[in-house]
């Protein structure tokens, strides 16, 4: 008798246990599904406030792709704007996090050139 109830007990905890893999894989690629599926919506998205607020949230999840992709696109809009210094500084930092350092080199040139009593000069002259 208590041999039956622990192979049932054996075989319920495998079924589970594969059923519950099976759930959690599916749900793990439905939420990368649905990231991208997000993703798609920002880029498709005319609010530049909306646009730049998600390419701040993916920079501070250190999702720089995603993030230069977005920095790059409203580049142009916040030009002369209180959010371009740090747009600026996020966006050439992107590039230098993803390895293109020569982007990443002329974007740090530019910042200086522009902001050059920046509090952030100093740290942007030492990453060229």
């Amino acid at each position: 008798m208590m041999y039956r109830v622990l192979l049932i007990l054996l075989l319920f905890s495998t079924t589970s246990c594969t059923f519950f893999k099976k759930v959690f894989k599916k749900k793990k690629e439905e939420v990368v599904l649905n990231e991208s599926s997000r993703f798609g919506q920002v880029l498709k998205s005319k609010d530049y406030e909306f646009k730049l607020k998600m390419a701040n949230l993916y920079y501070d999840k250190k999702d720089f792709r995603k993030a230069q992709i977005l920095f790059e696109e409203v580049f142009p809009v916040f030009k002369g704007t209180p959010q371009h210094e740090d747009l600026y500084y996020k966006y050439a930092n992107s590039h230098f996090n993803l390895r293109d350092y020569l982007t990443a080199e002329n974007l740090f040139k530019g910042y200086i050139e522009v902001f050059p009593n920046n509090p952030r000069a100093e740290e942007v002259e030492y990453l060229q």
